[in-house]
């Protein structure tokens, strides 16, 4: 295997780290965005009044970086790989 092949390999096997580590963000992200909503459900039929900090205020930044991370690992990825496709049957 030529020195190249080997780099794109090692260049794609990168990129798709990076969008498999970027989903992972997100989803956490979001799983604590859902957890915050439940406890909000949670203490309001208790009687309570939820966390008046804001559930998607608190996170909602956080949330949208998650979201572009993604979006920018996922849209490299695929470029990189139509830019690339030739050099797999090779």
């Amino acid at each position: 295997m030529s020195k190249e092949k080997r780099r794109i390999q090692d260049m794609r096997k990168e990129l798709s780290y990076e969008t498999e580590e970027a989903l992972k963000n997100l989803q956490k992200e979001l799983r604590w965005i859902k957890s915050g909503i439940e406890d909000a459900e949670h203490r309001l039929s208790s009687g309570l009044v939820p966390n008046r900090r804001g559930i998607i205020q608190a996170r909602g930044s956080d949330v949208d970086q998650a979201v572009a991370r993604y979006d920018s690992a996922t849209a490299a990825e695929k470029r990189f790989n139509q830019i690339f496709k030739d050099e797999e049957g090779e």
